[in-house]
């Protein structure tokens, strides 16, 4: 799996912008000028050393200009085949130097599974363009190419009736520009794009594999989205993942918008279920280099209702203010530890009245917003290769932790707030006090604010059995000690070296 992901890292650009990265035919260097023959040539080359087949079945001169008709392609992806066809491509020198690319409105592409995939299923789309136009300007070392639009349309080529799984499609594009960039050469070239679009809309429903009569259907749409992402070394031809992990190629990726919306729902069985919601504005950010995965996720003010009519629900739904999730994390094999971190801060989290009146019918708890913030680093060492099935398939990660630093953990909740601080360090040579898993020695420090209240309301609206407050307050009382604070508790968890844990001095293990 990991493969895969790494590879869709380096290669898994959106439909829209790979179309028209590969009617650019990957948009190798031209040769000694950008004219059109030279650029046809370069396209045709860079195709060869990747791994692709690329035809014209016809060529036609106008004057200057080359014109090429059905132009068809293919590439060999991680999960099977794409296929690629286009009527007509015209290229047409400009006075300043530069290439005008005139394309057929209709671009056809097909993925087809690889051969003997019995869970395959080969997927036709169609892309319309309306009021593209394209131009190639640069340098024999560095070409680029600037693309404007009034829409991109994709949609889905409907499939036999007895089609495994029928997917319908639609997605749109529109006030589309940007450029798309390669410097280098043929074999590992630098590709640079960055699109941007005044709105995206995406509409896509399937029915349920099985034959149960279920059909899922989802709609969104985003405001000012931009899309970027920047790969440089091997190309698709070889193998991405290897190429990335040994510091041989990178690729990083970038995906945001300035608010949006989105429902989901599904039938089946006489009912629906549906959820929906909106944002101001997300991210999401993604690189690959120097044997290290990274990954950024943001979210600002996202609110979602669910409702089901089989529950029998009422709508229900909740809201918070911020998301952001962050991680960096080793993926090459090492003979020495390398640095990991991870963040997850989630801010202002609020649930709405329905949730409530099940919770805490009585109005009992604190309702102000929950936080919960949780970053950590540390070091880990990758000790196998974490793209082979086999390794994963063995049941334990060939990742294990050496070092671990819990830099703040914060989680405010109902009228409660707990917050922590540690340091562990993690033995290779001890596998028998964990068995199979590397021993953890050292301490974690938390601290808890109101806790006192927080199991006086618990009792009161029923979590807690009735009578059972002060059993509870007495067991804290074992493994906590007052702290300065009022009303705050305190606890070391500690990890010994011959596999003990205790907390506050009483054992646990």
């Amino acid at each position: 799996m990991l493969r895969n992901i790494i590879r869709r890292n380096a290669l898994g650009a959106p439909v829209v912008v790979h179309a028209f990265a590969v009617l650019a035919w990957s948009a190798g260097p031209a040769a000694a000028q950008i004219t059109p023959d030279a650029l046809w040539e370069s396209w045709k080359s860079l195709g060869a050393a990747s791994g692709q087949t690329l035809l014209a079945d016809r060529q036609d001169r106008e004057g200057g200009a080359l014109q090429l008709r059905e132009l068809t392609a293919e590439a060999i992806l991680p999960d099977g085949v794409m296929r690629t066809r286009i009527d007509m491509v015209r290229l047409a020198p400009n006075p300043d130097g530069s290439v005008a690319i005139e394309v057929s409105p209709r671009y056809d592409i097909s993925f087809l599974p690889a051969p003997g995939d019995p869970a395959g299923m080969r997927v036709d789309l169609t892309l319309v363009s309306e009021g593209l136009e394209m131009t190639a300007r640069g340098d024999p070392a560095r070409v680029r190419y600037d693309i404007e639009a009034d829409a991109l349309r994709v949609t889905s080529v409907p499939g036999p009736a007895d089609a495994r799984a029928p997917i319908d499609l639609a997605f749109t594009f529109e006030d589309v520009s940007g450029l798309y960039g390669v410097a280098g050469d043929g074999s590992a070239p630098g590709i640079t794009s960055d699109l941007r679009a005044a709105r995206a809309a995406l509409t896509l429903s399937a029915v349920d594999p099985e034959g149960g009569g279920g059909r899922a259907a989802l709609t969104a749409s985003y405001d000012d989205v931009t899309l970027a992402a920047r790969s440089d070394g091997s190309g698709p031809g070889g193998d991405v993942a290897a190429a990335l992990l040994s510091g041989e190629a990178t690729a990083r990726a970038a995906i945001a918008h300035e608010g949006g919306r989105f429902e989901l729902t599904y039938s089946g069985g006489g009912s629906e279920s549906r959820i929906a919601g909106n944002s101001r504005g997300g991210g999401f950010d993604s690189a690959v280099e120097d044997g290290t995965m990274r990954y950024a996720l943001r979210s600002d003010g996202l609110a979602f209702e669910f409702l089901s009519e089989r529950l029998g629900l009422a709508p229900i739904g909740a809201a918070f203010d911020r998301l952001r999730a962050r991680a960096e994390l080793p993926v090459a094999a090492s003979d020495a530890a390398s640095p990991f971190a991870l963040l997850l801060d989630l801010a202002g989290l609020t649930l709405s009245e329905p949730i409530w009146t099940v919770l805490d019918p009585s109005g009992v708890l604190p309702r102000d917003p929950a936080r919960l913030l949780l970053e950590m680093d540390g070091t880990a060492q990758v000790t196998g290769d974490l793209t082979d099935p086999a390794a994963l398939a063995e049941g334990v990660p060939p990742l294990e932790p050496r070092t671990l630093e819990l830099r703040d953990l914060a989680l405010s909740v109902a009228g409660a707030e707990l917050s922590g601080t540690g340091t562990l360090t993690f033995d290779p040579e001890d596998r028998h006090s964990y068995p199979g898993f590397p021993a953890p020695t050292g301490a974690v420090q938390l601290w808890l604010k109101g806790s006192t209240g927080l199991i006086e309301n618990l009792a009161r609206i029923g979590v807690i059995p009735p009578g059972q407050a002060m059993g509870a307050q007495m067991m804290l009382g074992m493994f906590a000690s007052p702290a300065e604070a009022p009303d705050t508790v305190r606890s070391r968890i500690e990890f010994g070296p011959d596999g003990t844990i205790t907390a506050n001095g009483q054992r646990l293990r």
